[in-house]
């Protein structure tokens, strides 16, 4: 059995690979090209005063949605840079990773060939550490404005739930429901790539201090994306139910 501490025949191209198939690209792709957002912004009619400043008692139904699509935006802006940085670190380390398949074909043996291969590594663990840094300033934003999405969605959900429950009100319901579920399925679909990603960095061999430091402390940012989306995912799914339940228990009111 091929042990996880050494390079030879070991192939992080392979890795690597997986790894990139497991980006949030496709995902952030389906959920820009639609039409949730415009469609919002165009039916909620909202007020353009500032609302960051106003005292939450006096906000409003429209004043929630407004702060929830604002999130929204931010939060697959976030998406979006971490998909980016993924895939960015992917490409890096994949073409780094050939050249350590090359080195192991051509029968270096030595301190030669450990010279050669140190030099990848090194390479390797300077762009891990790169990532690392970046996703370090990225994440706390997008668990920042996935609350920021949720809690204000939830606010406005329970004002109409308190209120009457008029056909416009419905509709924005009905909205709601839609943007929340988009966006709850893209992030479990995400979630399951970064799932992936995680057990694929903890294959790669233990073949330098360094290596192996950058390596965990990326692993371990992996798994907090892991851990955000699934608290989104909770949290999402507390909100449909309660949309959910409010349009079968009210009846329509007339405007």
């Amino acid at each position: 059995m091929q042990s996880k501490n050494t390079l030879n025949h070991y192939d992080i191209n392979l890795e690597f690979a997986k790894i990139r198939a497991a980006l949030l690209s496709d995902v952030i792709d389906k959920i820009t090209e639609s039409d949730i957002i415009e469609n919002q912004i165009k039916n909620a009619n909202f007020v353009s005063k500032e609302i960051e400043n106003v005292v939450e008692e006096d906000l409003g139904f429209l004043d929630y949605i407004e702060i929830s699509e604002r999130g929204f935006k931010e939060l697959i802006s976030s998406m979006e840079k971490i998909a980016g940085y993924t895939n960015e670190v992917s490409e890096d380390i994949s073409e780094s990773g050939g050249k350590i398949n090359m080195i192991n074909k051509n029968n270096k043996h030595g301190e030669a060939k450990v010279s050669v291969l140190k030099k990848v590594i090194h390479r390797i663990t300077d762009d891990l550490d790169n990532y690392n840094l970046r996703m370090e300033v990225e994440l706390p934003i997008f668990k920042k404005n996935a609350d920021v999405c949720l809690d204000t969605y939830y606010k406005a959900v329970k004002i109409i739930y308190e209120g009457n429950l008029t056909e416009n009100a419905k509709n924005d319901l009905l909205n709601i429901l839609h943007s929340i579920s988009t966006l709850k399925t893209a992030a479990l679909n995400a979630k399951n790539g970064f799932a992936s990603m995680s057990f694929s960095i903890e294959q790669l061999p233990k073949v330098e201090k360094n290596f192996n430091s950058s390596v965990q402390k990326t692993r371990k940012l992996v798994n907090e994306i892991v851990d955000i989306i699934d608290n989104f995912a909770i949290k999402a799914e507390s909100i449909e139910g309660n949309i959910q339940y409010t349009l079968s228990t009210k009846y329509i009111i007339e405007e």
